[in-house]
């Protein structure tokens, strides 16, 4: 199944110099990270914005010492400014 590319970096609430969120926009086979700029952040989060509308089945996410993982989505055309969770 193609991947589905990220049109642009919305926001993030925090990043690494190296690994910043715009890594995530890489179309390259090369893995490209984004991280927080600090070790150890009680939470963060950045917020993408995809080229086209998609059905998503699958998201492969890289974790590194987080204890909770939690993926909220929302259509850009909704009038609703908050997020939803979907189970799969």
């Amino acid at each position: 199944m193609p991947k589905i590319r990220v049109k642009r970096v919305l926001e993030a609430s925090s990043e690494d110099k190296e690994f910043g969120a715009t890594n995530l926009l890489s179309n390259s086979n090369e893995i490209k990270a984004w991280k927080t700029a600090a070790c150890g952040e009680t939470q963060a989060f950045v917020v993408l914005q995809f080229e086209n509308f998609a059905k998503i089945n699958t998201i492969e996410i890289g974790n590194e010492c987080s204890a909770f993982i939690e993926v909220l989505v929302k259509r850009s055309d909704s009038d609703s400014p908050h997020f939803e969770h979907h189970f799969l």
